[in-house]
């Protein structure tokens, strides 16, 4: 189930982003690789057209996970 393995997929790059950038003010930036290469990846799937991708970018933005919180940016990829 092509569709099934996706889902997960994006189940568990949206967890590891949580656990890699919990709330943190800017002051205490001490981002992951690993969590860096997570937003690298979700964001090169969104910028090659995947839905779902494009929804974790804005989501990601929306609520200030493993990116700046953009309000602006997060409406873009909504």
């Amino acid at each position: 189930m092509p569709g099934l393995n996706r889902i997960v997929l994006v189940l568990i790059a949206l967890s590891l982003v949580f656990v890699a950038h919990p709330q943190r003010s800017p002051a205490e930036d001490t981002e992951t690789e690993t969590g860096t290469d997570i937003v690298v990846a979700i964001r090169e799937a969104a910028e090659k057209g995947d839905a779902v991708a494009q929804f974790l970018v804005g989501w990601m933005y929306a609520e200030g996970k493993g990116v700046a919180k953009d309000e602006a940016e997060a409406v873009k990829w909504f």
